[in-house]
């Protein structure tokens, strides 16, 4: 889903409803864009960057960026996590 569905569907979320067979309503895309809003307000969060061997970095959130150590200060990751150098 991707951001832009997500705010859709949370700003009418009736609309998307689905009745099941026996009358209950299941909630699985606004459950859904739920989690994606929640996702990206988590990466606002600054989260301290994990240092590895050698004085490099990674991010906390997709672990697979590696920070120079003269990188220090830079504000967000390419996954869009917010760090804390502090």
């Amino acid at each position: 889903m991707t951001p832009q569905e997500a705010i859709e569907i949370i700003k009418d979320p009736n609309r998307h409803y689905r009745a099941k067979a026996d009358g209950a309503y299941e909630y699985t895309e606004f459950v859904e864009a739920l989690e994606t809003a929640k996702q990206a307000l988590e990466k606002q969060i600054p989260k301290k960057p994990l240092k590895t061997y050698g004085g490099a970095y990674r991010c906390p959130n997709c672990q697979m960026k590696h920070f120079n150590p003269e990188w220090v200060g830079t504000k967000y990751c390419d996954c869009g996590q917010a760090l804390d150098w502090g």
